[in-house]
């Protein structure tokens, strides 16, 4: 199973990672999934030290351990967790995609951007089961133009690179969560009747995203404000910025203090969605949807011509029919060895209707 998550830089995409594990961390009697780090992409079997030793590495990162914020992400990093029920029954493996934020920022210069990231984040995108897009909650609270808010959010990127693959894969299947990070540094009166004005505002900010999920039937969308800090935990200062270089970069400076043990909330709820709904779609799968994926995979090689360029990525021989086969080779175990927790789908769904606006 594959995640991928879509964000600019800031926008909370490493902290909603290490939250999330840190909220489903393996042995907390609150859950009964766990979100698990691996020692590496495969499945096998680590020693006592070994799975002690790749848990806390990881988690030495989350926020009610280091007390600060992860570092942001300055490439382009693939994280493999497990899923486990009830502490030691195994559902899945994932490969949690953290894309470098810089990499939206600056998907329209061409002096900056990194064709080869670009081009596996495309690819990566054909192979996801689901995708997270990831933004700032004060962003989409402090200003008030809606173009201004689609800029400086990354809304705007996101929307357009979401249509396109819309355009051009219409019949993939893919489940879409927008998380609203930093939902506790809004104001009062957006937190009212469960954040009510600021799920609104997200839906607006991304309209074009919610209307493909509305209008394609492979499509499952959603969007859910969450806080990896939880509230009253931080002091937050807005400074305006001394200088700027262009009227393009953001005019304040946000300078965060903790001051309380992190509470979060509803970060447990984007995997309870992604897995959800991946299992739903799934349940349905045909054999001719997996050879349809394959033609797609390799099709979509063929077209962008950049088989070298993702080597590392895709670890195939030099031939898009041979990478496509492997990667459809890979889907359809991933879902035979899902459908056997078929019995979860309502149980992980239940929850997610708890607090995910569904946009149906």
């Amino acid at each position: 199973m594959k995640i991928t998550m879509l964000g600019y830089s800031g926008s909370g995409k490493t902290t909603l990672m290490h939250g999330m594990a840190s909220t489903l961390a393996p042995g907390n009697a609150d859950h009964d999934y766990a979100l698990i780090p691996r020692r590496k992409n495969d499945d096998e079997l680590a020693s006592f030290n070994e799975e002690v030793d790749v848990l806390v590495d990881f988690l030495e990162n989350a926020v009610e351990h280091a007390g600060s914020w992860p570092l942001g992400t300055n490439k382009t990093t693939i994280y493999p967790f497990a899923i486990e029920y009830l502490t030691n029954h195994k559902i899945t493996n994932i490969e949690w995609i953290d894309f470098r934020g810089g990499l939206l920022t600056h998907i329209f210069k061409p002096a900056h951007r990194d064709e080869k990231e670009l081009e596996a984040l495309f690819f990566h995108l054909i192979e996801s089961n689901a995708v997270v897009i990831v933004a700032d909650s004060y962003h989409l609270s402090h200003f008030t133009r809606m173009d201004e808010i689609r800029h400086f959010s990354g809304a705007k990127t996101i929307n357009m690179i979401m249509n396109r693959f819309d355009r051009v894969y219409p019949n993939r299947e893919l489940n879409v969560l927008i998380v609203l990070t930093k939902a506790d540094s809004v104001d009062a009166s957006w937190k009212e009747e469960n954040y009510q004005l600021l799920l609104d505002k997200g839906m607006e900010v991304f309209d074009p995203v919610v209307k493909l999920c509305r209008k394609n039937n492979n499509w499952n969308g959603g969007i859910l404000p969450i806080s990896v800090i939880g509230e009253q935990n931080v002091e937050r200062k807005i400074m305006p910025k001394a200088e700027l270089n262009s009227p393009m970069d953001i005019p304040f400076l946000a300078e965060d203090k903790i001051i309380g043990l992190p509470q979060p909330f509803n970060t447990e709820y984007v995997l309870y969605f992604c897995l959800g709904f991946s299992l739903l779609q799934m349940k349905n799968v045909t054999k001719e949807s997996i050879a349809d994926y394959q033609k797609t995979i390799e099709k979509a090689l063929q077209d962008a011509g950049t088989l070298n360029s993702i080597w590392s990525f895709v670890r195939g021989k030099p031939s898009a029919a041979e990478i496509a086969r492997r990667s459809s080779e890979r889907k359809k175990k991933d879902e035979e060895s899902l459908l056997q927790f078929e019995s979860h789908i309502e149980t992980l769904l239940d929850y997610t209707r708890k607090r995910v606006r569904l946009f149906v």
